[in-house]
């Protein structure tokens, strides 16, 4: 009978160790963030960026990038951008584009913040098909850029690098159906980022 209580006390301080761990892990990971159409967690796009500098805490930095002004004083100035960047590892996790009335008109979202079927950076164009349906290819200066249907004004940026080489760059206007069918095909592409846009933008 005496035997016994080592190996149970053994079991028992294991069982404590793995639950220890459990938790750290828990505590240690990047807290995420809710994508949906319009909306980042309560920051609601075509609002005004004032939401965003309320929405985050001590942990993250937000801050301006202001345009530069064009050589051209005939040429407008680019639109203002903000940074939200998080402090610890000055990862950046969204850039907020906002007009010339401090209203948002576009979310470039780099931070682990997911859609509600879990489809965000780092996921693939086969897991977003599966969530989503067949998708649309927009080329873009970025690369390339899909969208779906069941998510509106919502689109990912697939990875260059899972592209191959001779299917890069190619414009919207020379890229043939059987190249959107070969970039579409690779189902292992990464996404690097989420473009959002806005439906409406305040007055």
């Amino acid at each position: 009978m005496s035997g016994r209580y080592p190996a149970t006390l053994q079991l028992l301080a294991c069982v404590s160790c793995m639950s220890y761990m459990s938790n750290t892990h828990a505590t240690e990971s990047k807290p995420a963030c809710d994508v949906q159409p319009g909306r980042i967690n309560n920051i609601r796009l075509g609002g005004s960026i004032d939401q965003v500098f309320g929405a985050f805490g001590d942990k993250f930095e937000v801050s301006e990038a202001k345009p530069r002004q064009p050589a051209d004083p005939y040429v407008p100035r680019g639109p203002h951008t903000f940074d939200v960047t998080e402090k610890s590892t000055k990862e950046k996790w969204i850039t907020f584009q906002v007009n010339n009335n401090n209203k948002i008109i576009l979310a470039y979202v780099t931070g682990p913040c997911t859609t509600k079927e879990g489809i965000g950076v780092g996921s693939t164009l086969g897991q977003a098909i599966s969530a989503y349906g067949s998708p649309g290819l927009s080329p873009t200066d970025l690369g390339y850029y899909v969208g779906f249907r069941k998510i509106p004004r919502v689109v990912f940026l697939l990875s260059n690098e899972d592209v191959p080489k001779k299917l890069r760059g190619i414009p919207d206007d020379e890229l043939a159906m059987k190249d959107e069918k070969k970039i579409l095909a690779n189902r292992g592409a990464r996404i690097v980022e989420i473009r959002m846009m806005a439906d409406h933008v305040d007055d």
